[in-house]
């Protein structure tokens, strides 16, 4: 008898079956907050019209994609775009952050911009990091935008923007690195 084998939806957070998410959506927290909770095992699955970034800071994890399933080492960078096919199990002690956020704040930033809206339109693993430092001030700017997240600071939103801006040309600029970066294809 062949098991079914159905994709989980989520549009929320993984595991939250209530969640719902909204266009201005963003939310930043460690992978230990959630994964541990699932016994370090986040089943494949798909996020609507959420867009997820993982930052690997130390350790490693098999990741699983439409296609197959690797090992990856940190540090690393694992950009998921909303309908992506997806499936991590980590191998703890593994330290890092998921940031998710509504795939329509990803358009919105870079509308007018093509060639980076691309860089977002498939799973991309990010390992290797030419500039000295790159994956540190990625890690601060990921520091401050928690810090604006939960705080009451004037012109927050304008500030998270900003934030998001870098974090997400960082990324970008990593991807047109020649052979310094990987593409998963999805089934897009």
């Amino acid at each position: 008898m062949q098991e079914n084998k159905k994709i989980i939806n989520y549009d929320g957070l993984y595991g939250d079956e209530s969640g719902r998410y909204s266009a201005e959506y963003i939310f930043l927290e460690s992978i230990a907050s959630r994964s541990k909770d699932f016994d370090w095992h986040i089943k494949p699955h798909v996020h609507i019209q959420l867009f997820q970034v993982f930052i690997i800071k130390n350790g490693s994890l098999s990741f699983q994609d439409a296609f197959e399933s690797r090992t990856i080492e940190a540090p690393c960078v694992i950009v998921i775009p909303a309908t992506a096919l997806h499936g991590l199990t980590y191998n703890p002690p593994v330290e890092g952050f998921i940031l998710t956020l509504s795939a329509s704040i990803i358009e919105d930033i870079f509308q007018t911009s093509h060639p980076v809206w691309q860089t977002f339109e498939k799973i991309r693993v990010l390992q290797y990091f030419t500039e000295e430092n790159l994956f540190d001030t990625m890690l601060a700017l990921l520091k401050h935008l928690e810090e604006e997240l939960f705080s009451e600071q004037p012109e927050r939103s304008l500030m998270i923007r900003a934030l998001l801006t870098q974090f997400f040309l960082y990324t970008h600029r990593l991807t047109t690195q020649k052979n310094q970066w990987q593409v998963i294809v999805t089934g897009k």
